[in-house]
């Protein structure tokens, strides 16, 4: 159990609150699919017991989950991209701002990111 100043409410209404919005995290943001609001109800299964959370390699998961899933969308005939992309967006930009000092790699680099985006249907053409 959580030990939280319940303004009122029980530990078990607060540990319940607390679940829902792990839930919810789990399934809708950091290891989403493509339909965006069902969550497998093997998620369910790490929140039994909320003490043992931390002790989860929540990372690793996230990051073996976008890998899957890029490899999923890198296939000819997938329209769509799911998983965590705000992280592929940093890690692209750290590799580009940090690594890329070359002019020419820089346009390289943002015509992949720009026929990607077409791909995955952001722009409709391609400025290249």
């Amino acid at each position: 159990m959580l030990a939280y100043k319940s303004g009122g409410r029980s530990s078990k209404h607060i540990d319940c609150a607390v679940r829902g919005y792990l839930l919810f995290l789990l399934g809708c943001t950091i290891l989403c699919d493509k339909t965006g609001f069902t969550v497998p109800v093997a998620y369910l299964s790490f929140l039994v017991e909320i003490d043992n959370i931390s002790s989860f390699g929540w990372g690793a998961a996230t990051l073996a989950h976008l890998y899957r899933q890029l490899g999923i969308a890198s296939r000819a005939n997938c329209r769509q991209i799911a998983g965590y992309l705000t992280l592929v967006e940093v890690c692209l930009l750290i590799y580009q701002f940090f690594f890329l000092n070359i002019d020419a790699l820089r346009l390289m680099f943002n015509s992949f990111v720009l026929n990607l985006l077409c791909r995955c249907g952001f722009m409709s053409t391609s400025p290249f």
